[in-house]
């Protein structure tokens, strides 16, 4: 018990402790206006029918992601404070949910000594939440698409890992983590279409790290959470009109020119991330 309880206060003094560098880091966004595309999203939420996004149905694209906008312009205006400090939010959150990853991953996936893996996952944590790759994500306005879905992306994943952890819950509490981990992917779909790579994700973690003893049968993975997860996928697809929409004429303006470009960007953004000079 000792040692669950020093391990929790060691994982919360560390996300504390990231918040503070991250508001040194990023604090001085909060102060920035609007930039580039910003203008042209604000003036879609305040004037196009921004209702649309108060409701479930139909589902539009990126629906969860301008439904956050406008709610910030019903209680803000077009005061860039609140908008920056959600983004920042997200940020962090994220931040927080790769620790928790990191540390469960090596805990669970290696015989490493537990202060080991603490300082490795905070080491982790500590690079994604301050590599300036995220900048765009933060410091735009319309970069938000890509903190929230990323947000739920990873908490889908911290979810998943832990409804397939063996011995640390008991049965019964499997189908409320695959739940949440399907709801949190759910989120993380209506954030930002690019998350739609979710379950590939989890079948290469399934594949790389659940090895051993540690995690439930693969069965239990197979009927809780890679059959729900095609389904979702698959009512997304045909139940969003608006992502069809968008999908077909992105889809119309790709040619072999632009797909090379897009892997320069990739081969890139991944050098940056490796090294952000």
């Amino acid at each position: 018990m000792s040692n669950t309880f020093s391990t929790r206060a060691k994982l919360l003094s560390s996300i504390l402790a990231m918040l503070v560098l991250i508001l040194v880091t990023y604090g001085n966004t909060l102060l920035s206006p609007f930039n580039f595309d910003d203008q042209a999203l604000l003036q879609r939420v305040a004037f196009y029918n921004p209702e649309i996004y108060h409701h479930v149905w139909p589902v539009q694209y990126r629906h969860l992601f301008y439904l956050s906008f406008s709610l910030n312009h019903s209680l803000s205006g077009l005061s860039p404070l609140s908008y920056h400090l959600i983004n920042l939010l997200f940020h962090f959150l994220s931040s927080a949910v790769v620790l928790l990853i990191i540390f469960k991953t090596l805990d669970k996936g290696t015989q490493w000594e537990r202060k080991v893996v603490m300082g490795i996952s905070v080491t982790t944590a500590l690079l994604f939440a301050l590599n300036p790759v995220h900048t765009e994500a933060i410091t735009y306005i319309s970069g938000r698409a890509s903190g929230m879905g990323g947000f739920f992306y990873l908490l889908a994943l911290l979810f998943f890992i832990m409804g397939s952890e063996r011995g640390r819950n008991s049965l019964p509490t499997v189908p409320l983590f695959y739940f949440l981990a399907l709801l949190a992917f759910g989120l993380a779909l209506l954030s930002k279409e690019t998350t739609l790579t979710f379950p590939l994700a989890v079948f290469l973690y399934d594949l790389c790290f659940m090895r051993n003893e540690n995690w439930r049968p693969i069965k239990i993975r197979l009927f809780f959470i890679y059959l729900p997860l095609c389904s979702l996928v698959g009512a997304f697809l045909i139940l969003s009109p608006g992502v069809r929409t968008m999908t077909t004429e992105w889809l119309g303006k790709t040619d072999i020119h632009y797909a090379l470009a897009q892997a320069r960007v990739l081969a890139y953004a991944l050098k940056l991330c490796l090294f952000p000079i």
